[in-house]
């Protein structure tokens, strides 16, 4: 793959940090696109492979519609409407809480959980390359506290 500069064939920046933020947001986009390219393929979408992995991850124990607000990577999501989504699939399951009639629980149902180990070893073959052979745990831990800090 080319440098940044190259790629979008100018090295002309207002400064350094400009350079960095333009940088960030062309390699999301990148990453976006190699995941999209196996979600695609299972007619789902970033957002929804992230609810589904948070809930797997999850443990078994049911999250509610707030939890799952709170933890969500993409804030400006319709969380109800894609659980919707998702339940109608049935990738998903939503029952009312025992405890808390109105609070509505929703877990990953097998469905869910079969269709994430099938997804998973493909994302990771996607990204393996770029990952595991182009960057160390060391430079993979510096970026995470570089950006970490960009946000704080």
């Amino acid at each position: 793959m080319k440098s940044f500069k190259e790629e979008i064939k100018s090295d002309r920046f207002e400064n350094e940090q400009q350079m960095l933020v333009l940088d960030i947001f062309f390699t999301a986009d990148w990453l976006e696109q190699k995941l999209l390219k196996v979600l695609n393929k299972y007619k789902l979408t970033h957002a929804q492979f992230n609810m589904m992995m948070m809930l797997r991850l999850s443990f078994g124990k049911p999250l509610s519609v707030n939890e799952i607000k709170e933890r969500i990577l993409f804030k400006r999501t319709d969380v109800s409407r894609m659980i919707d989504r998702l339940v109608e699939k049935e990738y998903l399951i939503r029952e009312l809480c025992t405890d808390n009639r109105r609070k509505v629980d929703v877990s990953i149902s097998k469905k869910g959980v079969k269709l994430l180990k099938k997804i998973t070893p493909e994302i990771h073959d996607e990204f393996e390359h770029f990952f595991e052979k182009k960057i160390t745990k060391e430079e993979a831990l510096n970026a995470v506290k570089t950006i970490d800090k960009m946000r704080t």
